[in-house]
């Protein structure tokens, strides 16, 4: 299961809305500040993912949660978003021209057969209900702030 941590931004009707932030791997690298994507990618605003998720736990906004996706989830959805594509276009690369199409359509073709492809399986993804999304896991305990407490 691949988990990340994420925040309860509302809470509505037994679904809550998450927010975690999209982490890109220039974070990590010890020479993100002397390369050109380390540089970009700390220039581009922290991007965030919203999730609305069922939840019959008790939780309140802004408390903390784990999500998650089974790795075999993610791997197929990755398989078929970047594999079908390629497979289509080199497919449509070797037949067309045995169809006596000339270079320029091919490409073109080619081209439009992977693009069409990566759209009927995004397509195809989001029709398969709940199967692709990811679920809630666990509810943070609530922090306590031990320095605004009064007494």
């Amino acid at each position: 299961m691949i988990e990340e941590l994420a925040t309860v931004t509302a809470v509505r009707n037994g679904k809550i809305q998450v927010e975690t932030q999209i982490k890109t791997t220039c974070g990590g690298c010890q020479a993100n500040d002397h390369c050109g994507t380390g540089i970009v990618a700390k220039a581009m605003s922290p991007k965030m993912q919203r999730l609305q998720l069922d939840c019959s736990l008790p939780v309140e906004q802004g408390q903390q949660v784990v999500v998650g996706i089974p790795e075999q989830t993610l791997l197929l959805a990755s398989l078929l978003v970047y594999l079908v594509p390629v497979l289509m276009l080199v497919v449509a690369a070797i037949l067309l021209p045995l169809a006596g199409l000339p270079e320029g359509l091919v490409v073109l073709f080619s081209l439009s057969f992977a693009a069409i492809s990566w759209l009927l399986v995004k397509r195809w993804l989001a029709t398969r209900d709940t199967q692709f999304e990811p679920t809630l896991i666990k509810v943070q305990p609530k922090t306590i702030d031990v320095l605004n407490i009064t007494s």
